[in-house]
């Protein structure tokens, strides 16, 4: 069964049910046009020119550690995938991810053990936690963990970036992941929980096939209202985030609400107006 916000209870056939999106309708995607399901995996696919940043960056590494760790960085280029969910939208940048902590998380993943970990609670005091690791996800400048938290008793999604102390154990990952179920999607999933902390919603005057190539997953969802008109739900960790973006999609909009994507439109209309005046101080 699902947890409240934090992950899922393993019991198999439910999670299997739970994992998938629903009606097979949420793709991972960028803003700037859909991809398919699974996302772009040949981004990792091998170390020959043009395969993307990540594997160069591997190439790299591996020409600068011992030979001993080379398994490792192929680990990790096994049991990880690029997720096309677009820029992260606010100030909250990612912490710096060490290289060891990577290679450490991909040996856990291909040798199906566990590891120990220090990781920050909800009031930011550190504990250990055992996990499972599964799958690491790149997605919006940041790295993903897919892991079974054993103390918790259910599947979770943590940011690399806030753990620290990472050690791999000798005891064997006894939770595997759901058969059929897809690791990315449920990335996908808790990243869109995390980063819509206000949601609103408009009328796009425009079709919905024209509007849907800008609409990634993780920000929002198109719906076809009429042959001329779509309704778009979209979320952001602001109000001035949403009408920011909404505004690039050059058609006309009428805010449904809430009242803070109102006032969102508002400011940014007066920032308009000022820059128009060419006179900063012109109310």
């Amino acid at each position: 069964m699902i947890s409240s916000g934090t992950g899922l209870r393993t019991r198999p056939e439910s999670a299997q049910r739970k994992l998938r999106p629903e009606g097979g309708s949420r793709r991972p995607s960028g803003p700037a046009g859909r991809v398919p399901a699974g996302g772009d995996r040949s981004f990792f696919a091998s170390g020959e020119p043009g395969q993307g940043p990540l594997t160069s960056a591997m190439t790299k590494l591996k020409a600068v550690l011992p030979g001993r760790l080379h398994s490792a960085v192929q680990s990790l280029l096994a049991h990880s995938s690029r997720l096309e969910l677009g820029q992260m939208i606010g100030r909250d940048p990612p912490l710096e991810v060490k290289a060891s902590i990577l290679a450490v998380l991909g040996q856990a993943c291909r040798q199906r053990r566990r590891v120990t970990a220090q990781q920050p609670d909800a009031v930011r005091s550190v504990g250990e936690v055992v996990l499972e690791p599964v799958h690491l996800v790149q997605t919006m400048g940041r790295w993903y963990l897919l892991a079974y938290a054993v103390a918790a008793w259910e599947w979770r999604v943590l940011r690399v970036d806030r753990l620290s102390a990472v050690r791999l154990t000798g005891q064997p990952s006894t939770h595997p992941w759901p058969s059929g179920a897809d690791p990315q999607a449920y990335v996908a999933e808790h990243v869109r929980g995390w980063i819509q902390t206000v949601t609103g919603t408009v009328r796009v005057h425009a079709p919905a096939h024209t509007v849907a190539s800008w609409i990634a997953p993780a920000w929002g969802r198109v719906i076809e209202e009429t042959e001329a008109t779509c309704i778009v739900e979209s979320g952001a960790d602001s109000y001035d985030a949403i009408a920011g973006w909404l505004l690039l999609l050059g058609a006309d909009l009428t805010v449904l609400g809430p009242d803070g994507l109102h006032d969102a439109f508002r400011r940014l209309a007066d920032r308009a107006r000022r820059a128009a005046s060419s006179d900063p101080q012109v109310p």
